[in-house]
């Protein structure tokens, strides 16, 4: 989550233009990526242990697993280096800095290491603080985009368990992962077609449409979960998720192009957390 925008950002400013939607959509499957592993080991930690013994212990392996994903991220964010864009507006930012740290020590007559420290105090701001006044339509627009999927993402991975099991569905625990696994399953191509056809026929159009037919398939999930047999409730799950999936794909991109280079990590980052707060909440 809190990285999001920065791996969106290491892949999309250093992507071809016009395949930004596709190049993006890597790093989107990794929220349903995600949710396969997540529903893999529970249903091994499930399967292989009696019920006492995985409420009393169980449940703990796979987080304490999650340390070697941990270590990896480090890894990689030390190694990487700023997008090249950021660099360039970087070196821009200091030759403007520089010529105007000269103009103010002429002006005021004191040493232009002076001026330049004036400078820098009266700009240092938060990007975050920046993002804000900077774009509030755009981070709101940016969050509302974000907030159908998000809610419908966490009702097909968390709550459709809840219910399938209940006396709705009736069906074992066992049988309902299976089908949120499946679910999941068919996001991965929903997010890469979705990503790809966004290079064709626009972001807006793409997400838009996914949209409609998501708000109409939702009338059909329950009651396909309520028919309690894992053929059904698969069919409703995997359905919404490939949904689900063309509308998370092309957003990274979307996001991208909705923020200029200064602010684009805190602006991205505060739609994607804002609209995963609202919706998936």
């Amino acid at each position: 989550g809190g990285q999001w925008g920065g791996a969106v950002l290491i892949i999309l400013e250093n992507a071809p233009d016009d395949r930004r939607g596709w190049y993006g959509s890597f790093a989107q499957a990794g929220a349903p990526i995600g949710t396969i592993l997540a529903n893999l080991a529970f249903l091994i930690a499930s399967s292989t242990l009696s019920p006492d013994d995985f409420m009393a212990w169980g449940w703990r392996p796979p987080f304490i697993a999650s340390v070697v994903l941990v270590m990896l991220s480090i890894f990689i964010h030390m190694r990487f280096e700023e997008t090249t864009a950021f660099r360039e507006l970087q070196e821009a930012e200091q030759a403007r800095q520089a010529d105007a740290a000269a103009e103010l020590a002429a002006k005021l007559g004191i040493d232009r290491a002076d001026a330049a420290d004036r400078l820098a105090q009266e700009q240092r701001q938060s990007p975050a603080l920046q993002a804000l006044r900077q774009y509030p339509r755009q981070i709101l627009l940016a969050a509302g985009t974000f907030v159908g999927m998000q809610t419908s993402y966490y009702l097909l991975v968390s709550f459709s368990l809840a219910y399938g099991t209940g006396p709705a569905g009736g069906m074992t625990t066992s049988t309902m992962l299976a089908a949120v696994l499946l679910g999941a399953v068919m996001m991965v191509p929903g997010v890469f077609f979705g990503a790809w056809l966004s290079d064709r026929r626009g972001r807006r159009g793409v997400i838009c449409i996914s949209a409609l037919l998501l708000a109409a398939w939702a009338f059909a999930v329950f009651p396909l979960i309520a028919g309690g047999t894992l053929a059904s409730a698969a069919i409703g799950l995997c359905v919404g998720q490939f949904l689900n999936g063309m509308i998370f794909g092309p957003l990274a991109a979307l996001y991208t192009e909705t923020f200029a280079t200064r602010v684009r990590y805190s602006g991205m980052s505060l739609a994607y957390q804002l609209g995963t707060l609202i919706g998936g909440a």
